[in-house]
């Protein structure tokens, strides 16, 4: 329940960007994947070259929304970056409509596909969770 000056976003763009010109890659996610790639892009310092941005509501598709804030960053590299299997989160569905309303080319990056849900073990989901946040930030 949303009480006060609080509401529901379907696009939530980085506020913390003061400079877009500066920005070299656009992450985008949906979800609580937003909290372990911040943390990672404050450990990593790249805070002014790297935009993490929400796309909290894929259906109807926020496209006025991310159009105009993707117009802010019209040279930097776009992500779409997912804690599921390639083959389980929003990818299918969210690649072609980023792309278009970026007009370039928009990379994956999270886990391969896979009939599971999950890896199995805490071991092997760690070293997945290791492996992705580096291919996000690389």
């Amino acid at each position: 329940e949303f009480t006060g000056e609080t509401m529901f976003k379907p696009y939530i763009k980085d506020e913390t960007i003061t400079s877009p010109g500066s920005v070299e890659k656009v992450i985008l996610c949906c979800g609580k994947v937003f909290y372990d790639l911040k943390y990672e892009r404050a450990k990593r310092k790249l805070d002014t070259k790297v935009a993490i941005c929400r796309i909290e509501q894929v259906f109807p598709f926020p496209y006025s929304d991310l159009r105009k804030d993707m117009s802010q960053y019209p040279k930097a590299q776009v992500l779409w970056a997912q804690e599921e299997h390639k083959n389980q989160g929003w990818w299918d569905f969210v690649k072609t409509r980023v792309a278009a309303v970026v007009d370039r080319h928009v990379e994956y990056r999270g886990r391969a596909p896979s009939p599971a849900p999950s890896s199995g073990t805490k071991v092997m989901h760690d070293k997945e969770q290791v492996t992705f946040l580096e291919k996000c930030f690389s």
